[in-house]
């Protein structure tokens, strides 16, 4: 994402990971200052800018990575993403390839991934 992406006024989602990675609380921010690189959020007197190439705040906190997203369903969607990919890395190497899927159909799969490299 670009600083392009984002309007002046509109609300964003912020998830603050705590140490552990397990807690985290969460809070709507609004869009307050679009630069050339960095994306300013705004609550109260509270002013942090982020990144939207990688959706990370940029606060004084450096031991409480914060990320920005959408919407709190955009927020939901990227999590259960990371925990269906974390449960596929699992079982695939415990297990290794399914009998049902065909070398063909692997590499298929590979390359929609952007691994087809790994085909040859």
């Amino acid at each position: 994402m670009t600083p392009n992406d984002f309007t002046v006024g509109q609300e964003l989602f912020v998830v603050h990971t705590e140490h552990t990675g397990r807690r985290h609380t969460t809070e709507t921010m609004t869009v307050t200052k679009i630069g050339r690189k960095w994306v300013t959020l705004g609550k109260d007197w509270k002013q942090i800018r982020f990144d939207p190439a990688n959706r990370m705040l940029c606060d004084n906190d450096c031991g409480r990575p914060s990320q920005v997203f959408l919407s709190e369903a955009d927020y939901s969607e990227q999590k259960r993403k990371a925990v269906m990919w974390e449960k596929f890395k699992r079982r695939s190497e415990l297990r290794g390839a399914p009998a049902s899927v065909s070398a063909g159909r692997l590499a298929e799969i590979l390359s929609e991934l952007g691994y087809g490299e790994l085909t040859r």
